[in-house]
C-alpha cells in the first residue's frame, strides 16, 4: 500500500517557466492556481524586496469577457536573508465558478486591453477521499555539484521515504539539474510516483533565497491541494527517521484526527560526512537537536496552509495548530558536507 501509485495524468514532467508580468517590473509569476471553495486565484512569484508593487488581476474564464481588474493582495514571505527578491503570494479573490486564465497587471490598470500579462491557471478539484495520503514538496535543486548530491543520493531519498510512507514526490527542477539525476527521475515518473517540475530561475542565483525554494513549496502546495491530503517539505539531504514507529503514516493518520492540527514539526540533528563518504556512510551526528523553526522541516494539511516557508508554515487557511514531534519519536537527519575546521567539533561552532 506504501508504494501505490497516484494517478499517472499528474506525473509527467512539464516545463513551468518564470515570466516577467511587465518589462522591468521585476515582478515574475511562477504559476496560478485557482480554488472554488476559496474563491481565490492564486499566483505564486517573485517580487522586489524593497519596493512591494501594487498588483491587480483579473481572472477570466473562456467564452467569457474578462472581468475589471481588481486589487489583488501580495503577502511577501521574508526569509530573513538581504537578497534582492522575495517570494511573494498573489491573491485574486473571484466569485466566478470556473477560471482558465489570469490577467496581471503593475500598478493601476482598468480593463483588460490585448497584449495585457496573462497565465494559464489550474484548478483546484476535490474528491471526497485525497488520491495522496501523504506527499512530498521538493526544493528545486541545481547541478549535484552546488549542494553535494549526486544520484544515489536522491534515489536514496525517494526510496527510504517511500518506505516510511511517502506516496508521490513533486520535484522543481533547474536547467543544470544533471543528467543522471533526471534519468533517474524518469523511472520515478513512469512509475507515478514523482512529477517533475522544469523551471529555471529568471534572476541571479545570489538575488534570491535557495534558488526560489520558498516560491517552489508555495506552487507545489497550491498545485496538489484536493491531491494530497498532507505534504512533507524536505530537502535531498534530510530524511525523516522514525526511531520508535515503522512508519509515519500510522503516526499522521493519529494526529491528524484532530481538525485542528495544521502542522508538525520536525526537529532536526546534523550528520557530518567526511571528504569521501556518502550519506549512507556518515555516522557523526552533531549532539544538537535544533529547536522547531531552527533548521526544522514538517509536515502540513495541504488544504489548511495558506502561505508556507522553508522551516515551517507562515500562515493557515484554516486550522492552524502546530504540534512538534518528539525527536525521540522522529528525528529529521540531516546530512551534511565535510566540517572545513577538520574537528569533531569546531572551536568556533560553526559547521559547513
Amino acid at each position: 500500500a506504501l508504494h501505490a501509485s497516484p494517478l499517472h495524468a499528474h506525473t509527467r514532467a512539464h516545463a513551468q517557466p518564470w515570466r516577467e508580468v511587465e518589462p522591468g517590473a521585476r515582478v515574475f509569476a511562477l504559476g496560478a492556481h485557482f480554488d472554488a471553495a476559496a474563491a481565490t486565484v492564486t499566483v505564486t512569484a517573485l517580487t522586489p524586496r524593497h519596493s512591494k508593487p501594487a498588483m491587480f488581476c483579473a481572472p477570466a474564464a473562456a467564452g467569457r469577457p474578462p472581468p475589471a481588474y481588481a486589487a489583488a493582495a501580495v503577502d511577501g514571505v521574508i526569509d530573513g536573508s538581504l537578497l534582492e527578491y522575495d517570494a511573494s503570494i498573489i491573491t485574486c479573490a473571484t466569485t466566478a465558478t470556473a477560471v482558465d486564465t489570469v490577467h496581471l497587471c503593475v500598478g493601476a490598470c482598468a480593463r483588460v486591453e490585448a497584449g495585457h500579462f496573462a497565465m494559464s491557471v489550474r484548478t483546484v478539484r476535490r474528491a471526497r477521499r485525497p488520491p495522496v495520503f501523504l506527499g512530498a514538496c521538493m526544493r528545486m535543486f541545481s547541478d549535484p555539484s552546488s549542494y553535494d548530491t549526486t544520484v544515489d543520493d536522491v534515489v536514496r531519498f525517494l526510496e527510504f521515504h517511500r518506505l516510511v510512507g511517502v506516496n508521490h514526490f513533486t520535484v522543481y527542477a533547474h536547467d543544470t539539474t544533471s543528467a543522471a539525476i533526471r534519468c533517474a527521475l524518469r523511472s520515478y515518473e513512469r512509475e507515478g510516483a514523482v512529477t517533475v517540475v522544469d523551471t529555471n530561475l529568471p534572476v541571479p542565483v545570489d538575488a534570491v533565497l535557495q534558488r526560489g525554494q520558498i516560491a517552489t513549496v508555495n506552487d507545489c502546495v497550491h498545485r496538489n491541494k484536493g491531491r494530497y491530503k498532507a505534504f512533507l517539505h524536505a530537502d535531498f539531504d534530510e530524511f525523516v527517521v522514525p526511531r520508535e514507529h515503522d512508519a509515519l503514516v500510522p503516526f499522521l493518520q493519529q494526529e491528524l484526527r484532530n481538525r485542528s492540527v495544521s502542522q508538525i514539526g520536525l526537529r532536526s540533528a546534523f550528520f557530518f560526512r567526511g571528504a569521501n563518504e556518502s550519506m549512507a556512510a556518515s555516522t557523526e551526528r552533531e549532539d544538537t537537536v535544533f529547536p522547531f523553526t531552527g533548521r526544522s522541516k514538517y509536515i502540513a494539511v495541504t488544504d489548511d496552509v495558506s502561505v508556507a516557508s522553508v522551516h515551517y508554515v507562515v500562515a493557515f487557511a484554516r486550522g492552524g495548530g502546530t504540534i512538534v514531534a518528539d525527536p525521540a519519536h522522529f528525528l529529521l537527519h540531516h546530512y551534511r558536507k565535510v566540517r572545513k575546521c577538520g574537528a569533531t567539533v569546531c572551536a568556533d561552532g560553526t559547521s559547513t
